[in-house]
C-alpha cells in the first residue's frame, strides 16, 4: 500500500512538472518577445580622425527587434573628463544613427581664449556609443578615438623681418623664409601671398600666390626654401624651386632664362598662410573635407617682439611652442601673466 502511494505522488509531480515547464516555453518564445541585448558600432569619423569644428559622430545598430534609443558620451584621455550623454537620432528602420559634437559658441573671445568657442577642447578624445532596445537592454559599448585640433599652426617669421617701409631683408638665387613653424599634428601648406612694389606703387593690384607643400615643418636652424634660381642644367631649371623663383620674379613659371648679374632689383611685400590636417567631419561616409585650420595671422620677430616676450631673459620666454599651446588653451603661464602677453600682442607698436 505505502509503495503505490509513493509511485502515484510521483508520477503527479512529474506531470505537474511538465505542465509547469510546458507553459513557461510557450511564454518566453515568440515573434514579440525580445531575448537579446541591441547591437552598436561607430563608422564615423574615421578611426584617430584629426577632426576641427562641430563634427557628426555616426554608425549602424541593430536589435531582434528594434534599436529605440542611441546614448554617445566623449571623454578626453588625459583628464578623463566626460561631455554628455548625447542623445543621437536613429534612422526610421532602426539601423543607423548619428549626432552633432562639439556645439560651437558664437561668442567673441580674444586670441588667448579662442579655444573657449568649442564644447571641446583641443585634446585626444573616446568616443563611446551605447544603443537601447523596447525592454532597456542595453549594448556592450563601441568606442572610437579621435583628435580634436581647432588651432591653426603657428609661424614665428625672423626673415624676411622688415615691415613697412623698413629696409627690405634681401636675397639672391635662394628664397628662404627663416623662423618656426609649431603644430600639435602635421602642418600641410604654406601659402605666400606677395605683391610687387615699384617704389611709389603696387604693380599688382591683387596678391599673387605660391603654394608650399610637402615641407613637414621648418625652424631657425632650418630654413625653408621656397625658390631657388638654378638653371645649370635641364633638370636644375625644370626644377618645382627654380619655377617657383621664376614665377615670383617674372610672374610666370616657364619664363626664359634669366641673367641674375644684369637683372633689376624687385621688391615685395609678402605674407603667410599655414595649413594643418585637420579636417571637417560632416557627411557620414566621407574621409573629411574643406582642408584643415588655416592660421589667421603670423608672428613676426622683430627686436620689439624679442625685447618683450621671447627672449630668456623676459619673463615669458616665450617659443613657437609655447605660443601653440597658448592658443591652444594649455599653457602653463598663469592668468596675470596672459593679460600681460595679450597686451603686448594687442600693442600697435608692435
Amino acid at each position: 500500500m505505502m509503495k503505490k502511494d509513493i509511485i502515484k505522488f510521483a508520477t503527479v509531480f512529474v506531470s505537474s512538472f511538465t505542465l509547469l515547464f510546458i507553459g513557461s516555453c510557450s511564454i518566453g518564445l515568440g515573434d514579440a518577445v525580445d531575448t537579446a541585448a541591441p547591437k552598436i558600432e561607430i563608422n564615423y569619423p574615421p578611426k584617430n580622425a584629426i577632426v576641427r569644428d562641430s563634427f557628426i559622430a555616426a554608425g549602424s545598430c541593430d536589435d531582434d527587434l528594434s534599436v529605440e534609443s542611441v546614448s554617445v558620451t566623449v571623454t578626453e584621455t588625459t583628464s578623463r573628463t566626460q561631455y554628455g550623454p548625447y542623445t543621437a537620432t536613429v534612422s526610421k528602420d532602426k539601423k543607423s544613427w548619428s549626432v552633432l559634437l562639439n556645439a560651437k559658441s558664437n561668442a567673441e573671445y580674444d586670441m588667448f581664449e579662442a579655444y573657449k568657442k568649442w564644447e571641446f577642447p583641443d585634446g585626444d578624445y573616446i568616443i563611446s556609443a551605447v544603443s537601447y532596445d523596447k525592454q532597456n537592454k542595453v549594448s556592450q559599448a563601441a568606442t572610437l578615438p579621435i583628435s580634436i585640433d581647432n588651432t591653426a599652426p603657428v609661424l614665428l617669421v625672423s626673415k624676411p623681418l622688415a615691415i613697412g617701409n623698413e629696409t627690405a631683408s634681401v636675397y639672391g638665387r635662394n628664397l628662404k623664409i627663416v623662423g618656426d613653424i609649431s603644430e600639435e599634428h602635421e602642418t600641410t601648406k604654406l601659402t605666400l601671398y606677395y605683391k610687387q612694389y615699384d617704389g611709389t606703387s603696387f604693380v599688382d593690384s591683387e596678391p599673387r600666390t605660391l603654394e608650399i607643400t610637402g615641407f613637414g615643418t621648418m625652424s631657425a636652424d632650418n630654413p625653408l626654401t621656397i625658390a631657388k634660381l638654378d638653371e645649370s642644367s635641364s633638370e636644375a631649371a625644370s626644377s618645382l624651386l627654380t619655377r617657383n623663383y621664376k614665377k615670383i620674379y617674372t610672374g610666370s613659371e616657364t619664363s626664359p632664362a634669366i641673367d641674375i648679374s644684369s637683372s633689376d632689383k624687385k621688391n615685395y611685400y609678402c605674407g603667410f598662410l599655414l595649413e594643418d590636417n585637420a579636417l571637417l567631419y560632416r557627411h557620414p561616409g566621407d574621409s573629411g573635407s574643406e582642408g584643415g585650420n588655416k592660421s589667421s595671422e603670423y608672428f613676426v620677430l622683430s627686436d620689439a617682439f624679442n625685447e618683450q616676450l621671447f627672449r630668456d631673459t623676459t619673463p615669458y620666454s616665450l617659443n613657437a611652442r609655447s605660443l601653440m599651446l597658448l592658443l591652444r588653451g594649455q599653457s602653463v603661464y598663469t592668468d596675470s601673466q596672459i593679460e600681460a602677453i595679450t597686451a603686448i600682442f594687442n600693442n600697435p607698436l608692435y
